[in-house]
C-alpha cells in the first residue's frame, strides 16, 4: 500500500492490534488543484498484526509490493530475469530487516 501525508512517519505505527510499517520514503511534489505546489512524504506502508512473530512480519512487509503469483514468477524465471530477481532478494533481505526492527 502507498501512503502519502504532508508530514514524515516514524518506522513503526501501531494502531490497536495493527502495525504499520512504513519504509521507501520519497519526497513528492503534489500540485493542489488551484496549481499550487507542496512538499508532501510518500511511502510504502506494510500492514500487519503489533504481536505477528517474525515470519509473519516479513511475509506481510513482501505481500506490500508482491502478491503470491508475482512471487512465484519472479522466483520461477530468476535464469531468464535475474536483474529482477536480484532486486526481490534485495527486498526480502529489506523485509527481514525491518521485521527485526520492530521485534528488537
Amino acid at each position: 500500500m502507498i501512503t502519502q501525508t504532508d508530514d514524515k512517519l516514524p518506522a513503526y505505527q501501531t494502531f490497536g492490534e495493527r502495525l504499520h510499517i512504513n519504509f521507501d520514503e520519497q519526497e513528492v511534489i503534489v500540485k493542489s488543484t488551484d496549481g499550487t505546489e507542496r512538499l508532501a512524504y510518500q511511502y510504502t506502508t506494510a500492514v500487519t498484526l503489533a504481536a505477528a512473530d517474525r515470519g509473519a512480519l516479513i511475509n506481510d512487509i513482501i505481500r506490500s509490493r508482491y502478491d503470491i503469483a508475482a512471487e512465484f514468477a519472479l522466483i520461477n524465471n530468476a535464469q531468464d530475469r535475474p536483474e529482477r530477481y536480484a532486486e526481490y532478494q534485495l527486498f526480502r533481505t529489506q523485509a527481514k530487516q525491518l521485521a527485526d526492527g520492530w521485534l528488537d
